[in-house]
C-alpha cells in the first residue's frame, strides 16, 4: 500500500497537477488517520515523507484542514506538524500550535519569538507550557495573550515573568484578578490586590516629553508608552536622550539620571525605575545591556526581590531626597 502511494505521489509531483496532489493528500491523510493507532514509528515516518511532499506546496486552505486533523493525533507525522507550525498563516499554524504534542520545545520558543499575536494566542492555550515559552509570551504578547496564558492552569512562569505580569496588572483589572487566582505566584506577590489597591497615589503622572534632538517624542498617553520610548532609546545607545526623558518624568536633574544609568551598582537605577513606574522587564533588559554584566541566577533573584519589595512611595521619597542634595 505504501509503495503504491509513493508511486502516485512521485507521479503527481512530476505532473504538477494541484488538483491531483490535493486528492492524493486527502487520500493519504484519511488512510493515516484510520490506521494511526496501530502504526509503529517507522510506518509513521513513511507517511510523514509522503504527506510532507504533498502538503508543502498545497494552498493554505488545504494545509489548515490538515493541521486541524493532525493536531490531536498523538503520533502525528513530526516533520509535517513542524512544517505546519512554522507557517505564517495563523489558520494553518494555530491548530497544531495549540494542541499538538509533536512539536519540540526549541521550535515552540522560536515560533513564539518570530510570529504574531494569533500564533502567540494559540501557544498560550497549549495543554502544558514551561517557563522558556511563557517568558516569551509574557514579553511579546498583547493583553489577550497574557490573559490567556495566565488563565492556563498548566502554564509555568518564572519569577521574572510574574514580576512583569504584576507590573502590567496595575492597569489591567482582569489580568489582576487572574493573577490572584494562581496559587503558584511568588510569596511577595501573594497580596497583589492590596499592593495595587491605590496605584494612582504612587504612579507618576504622564508628562509630555521632548528630546534634545530635532525629533519630539510626546508620551502623554500613559507611563507604559514613556517606558517604551526610553527602552527603545537605550537599545539604540541613546543614553543621553533616555536619561533626559527619565529625568523629566521623575522631576530630577538629568545628570542625576545619567549617573543612575552609568553606575556599576544597580541600586540607583532600581530606585529610579521604581520611582517613574517602569517595570521589571525593562530594568532587566537595561542591566543585561550594561558591559561586563555576568550575574548568577541567585544575584538576579536578589535584584528581582529587592525591586518588587520596594514600594513606589519609598523609592520616590529616596530619589527626591537625593535630588535635593544633588541640586544643592
Amino acid at each position: 500500500m505504501i509503495e503504491s502511494l509513493l508511486a502516485d505521489v512521485e507521479q503527481a509531483a512530476e505532473s504538477g497537477g494541484s488538483q491531483r496532489r490535493k486528492a492524493i493528500l486527502r487520500r493519504v491523510t484519511h488512510l493515516f488517520t484510520a490506521q494511526a493507532g496501530h502504526l509503529g514509528e517507522a510506518q509513521v515516518q513513511a507517511f510523514d515523507d509522503i504527506i510532507l511532499v504533498l502538503a508543502r506546496p498545497a494552498e493554505s486552505e488545504a494545509r489548515a484542514v490538515l493541521s486541524n486533523i493532525l493536531a490531536d493525533i498523538p503520533n502525528a507525522p513530526v516533520k509535517v506538524v513542524r512544517d505546519l507550525a512554522y507557517d505564517a498563516a495563523a489558520s494553518v499554524a494555530c491548530p497544531v500550535l495549540a494542541r499538538s504534542s509533536r512539536i519540540v520545545e526549541d521550535d515552540l520558543v522560536t515560533i513564539a519569538g518570530m510570529r504574531g499575536q494569533d500564533h502567540l494566542g494559540a501557544l498560550a492555550r497549549r495543554p502544558s507550557l514551561n517557563e522558556r515559552i511563557t517568558d516569551v509570551l509574557v514579553l511579546r504578547g498583547g493583553p489577550s495573550v497574557r490573559r490567556t496564558v495566565v488563565a492556563n492552569g498548566r502554564a509555568k512562569f518564572s519569577e521574572a515573568a510574574f514580576g512583569t505580569l504584576a507590573d502590567l496588572a496595575v492597569s489591567d483589572a482582569e489580568l489582576l484578578g487572574m493573577l490572584e487566582e494562581r496559587a503558584d505566584k511568588p510569596r511577595h506577590l501573594r497580596q497583589l490586590r492590596q499592593g495595587l489597591a491605590h496605584p494612582g497615589e504612587d504612579r507618576p503622572k504622564s508628562r509630555g516629553v521632548q528630546t534634545s534632538s530635532s525629533t519630539q517624542v510626546y508620551a502623554t498617553a500613559d507611563i507604559e508608552q514613556q517606558e517604551k520610548v526610553v527602552v527603545a532609546l537605550l537599545a539604540k545607545g541613546s543614553l543621553q536622550q533616555a536619561a533626559l526623558i527619565t529625568a523629566r518624568i521623575a522631576d530630577i536633574p538629568t545628570e542625576m539620571a545619567l549617573g543612575a544609568f552609568r553606575a556599576a551598582d544597580h541600586a540607583p537605577l532600581l530606585l529610579l525605575f521604581r520611582t517613574v513606574g517602569f517595570g521589571w522587564t525593562s530594568l532587566r533588559l537595561f542591566i543585561e545591556a550594561k558591559p561586563e554584566v555576568d550575574m548568577t541566577p541567585e544575584e538576579w533573584r536578589g535584584v528581582f526581590e529587592t525591586y518588587h519589595a520596594l514600594t513606589m512611595r519609598e523609592a520616590r521619597r529616596t530619589v527626591r531626597l537625593v535630588a535635593r542634595r544633588f541640586r544643592a
